[in-house]
């Protein structure tokens, strides 16, 4: 009777290590993707259409949303930058912030449109 309460604990023990393990590994692919899209966002210059969102969709990820919000820092020029990404129907509304801060060179003071 020992022998069996030993096996189910050590099979307990496995279970919980996978299990773990599992979500390290979405945590890491989660912070990857929204490091990745803030670069993208950034790169192709559509910040400036903030508010957006959408899905991971592209990337295999359907699953996983993404929101954008910039808001004015307390220094002119300075955009506080917003990538949130959550699980879609996540009960336990997990999510990840990257927050970056961007030179906005429109709003330098004197700047002027080409």
């Amino acid at each position: 009777m020992l022998l069996g309460i030993g096996v189910v604990g050590s099979l307990q023990a496995l279970a919980s290590i996978n299990r773990t393990e599992v979500n390290v590994r979405e945590s890491q692919r989660t912070q990857q993707l929204a490091h990745q899209k803030l670069d993208e966002l950034i790169a192709t210059d559509e910040i400036q259409n903030a508010p957006l969102d959408g899905t991971f969709e592209d990337d295999g990820s359907p699953n996983l949303e993404w929101t954008l919000e910039t808001e004015p820092s307390e220094v002119e020029a300075l955009l506080i930058v917003r990538l949130g990404v959550s699980k879609a129907g996540d009960d336990e509304n997990r999510s990840f912030t990257v927050t970056t801060l961007l030179y906005d060179v429109g709003q330098a003071a004197g700047a002027t449109a080409p």
